[in-house]
This record gives C-alpha cells, structure tokens and sequence, in this order.
C-alpha cells in the first residue's frame, strides 16, 4: 500500500454549509481545492472512518476523489478564527482533505439508472460491509445520497464519517440506501465471488497497514464512542460476511 501524502494549507476559500462536519473549502500546496473535515476533540472517531474507507473502497476497486492529510498551521488558523464563527481550537490541526470535484454534483433520482448494475451492487454490498446507513435514497432533499455523479455514467463516492455505526439497522439499510432495489437483482454466483473479494481486504496485515496511516495527532482517546478501537475489531466487523449476508 502506498503512504498518504501530507500537505500544507495555503488558503481557507469556505465553510460548507452542508453535512455535520461543515468541511473547509481549502488550496492545498499542491494547487488542488479539497473539502478538509478537520480534528477537534469531537471528531477524531469521524476522521478514523473516512480514512479506513477510503482506503477499504480503492481496494475494493470503487471510485474515490483522491484523498490527502491537511496540515493547517498556526497561521492560517489564526486568521480562519478571526473571520469565522467556526473555530479550529487545537494547533497544529490535521485534517482528512478529500478533492473537490467541480464537475460533479450530488446523483438525483433521475440519474440513477445510468448507473450499471455491477456498480450498484458493489456500492450496495460495501455499505453493507462497513455498516454505512448515509447513502440513502433522496426524498424531498431529506436525504443526502452521498454519491457524486457526472454524465454519463463517472461517479465518486463520498462521506463515510457514519460508517461503523452502532445504531446500524439491517432492515432500514435494505429498504432506504439508495441502490436498495438491486439487491434482488444480486444472485448468490455474484455475492459468493464478491464475499472473497471482501475476504481478501480484510486481512489482519491490510488493515493492519490501514491503521498505521491514521495520524497519531487524531489520537483521540478512550471516550469516543467507536465500535472499533483495536485491529482486532475493525478485522471482526468487516469479516463477518463469513456469518451470511441479509438474504442467505
């Protein structure tokens, strides 16, 4: 596996006003615009997530915006603090910067179709896998599909600070996710084939690689609420596609 790159922030341009997080629109040093979600005492659980799945997703051969940690320093902070009612309260702050992608836009109903198959199911069993309920389908804008889609049919996948979750329901992921109306069309040729897949991501020595690439700055401590906290039970977790999947 390859490290992830560490770049300096050289410009703040934004807050988003959506999702909890409210990522920063930021200039990297690289040249690059990315939404930075960055570490405060309350995120460090959240910022673990997006790393460990997009590491898990590029394996599993989904699309991914490329992905970096942004380093802000005493500077920026500063002057991010003076002009915003959102404060960055721990210098130096290290944050999960994932690439803003200007030509995509959010997946409406309508586009759904023009998505294959095979991708549906993918994205249907990952979520599945890593116990994902935020890509749900958009119901009077009720709902963020947290699937970037360009015409006619590139994608990215995006936001997975609620993967992990213990309130995860089986029944209402199966019913609410966005691509719930695949999952008859999966037959059990496809799923065996893909439960290997997922077998073969989840080794003890790749997640192990997974985890030593999570800054020790985001160390957040013994009180977050995680339902993973060692090797051991994010390895658990992932590998129960041994114990079936909803319908077997």
């Amino acid at each position: 596996m390859t490290d992830i790159s560490y770049l300096s922030v050289i410009g703040i341009k934004s807050v988003s006003k959506s999702g909890a997080m409210q990522p920063l629109l930021c200039t990297l040093e690289n040249g690059k615009d990315y939404y930075v979600k960055y570490f405060d005492t309350a995120a460090g659980a959240d910022l673990y997530n997006e790393l460990i799945c997009c590491e898990l997703a590029k394996l599993y051969k989904l699309n991914i915006p490329d992905y970096k940690i942004a380093m802000f320093d005493q500077n920026n902070i500063k002057f991010f603090n003076l002009t915003n009612k959102v404060k960055i309260d721990i210098i130096p702050c290290f944050g999960f910067a994932s690439e803003y992608q200007e030509s995509y836009s959010l997946i409406k109903n309508i586009q759904i179709p023009k998505i294959s198959d095979d991708i549906k199911m993918k994205v249907f069993l990952f979520d599945w896998w890593i116990k994902n309920s935020d890509r749900k389908k958009d119901t009077n804008q009720k709902f963020n599909s947290n699937f970037l889609f360009q015409y006619p049919d590139s994608y990215f996948l995006i936001d997975h600070n609620n993967a992990f979750s213990f309130s995860f329901k089986e029944n209402d992921f199966l019913e609410t996710h966005i691509f719930s109306d695949i999952k008859d069309k999966i037959t059990a040729d496809f799923l065996a084939e893909q439960k290997v897949i997922l077998k073969s991501i989840a080794t003890e020595s790749k997640i192990t690689d997974i985890l030593d690439k999570i800054p020790i700055e985001w160390d957040f401590g013994k009180n977050q609420n995680l339902s993973y906290d060692t090797k051991d039970k994010i390895c658990e977790l992932l590998n129960r596609v041994d114990k079936g999947f909803w319908h077997e």
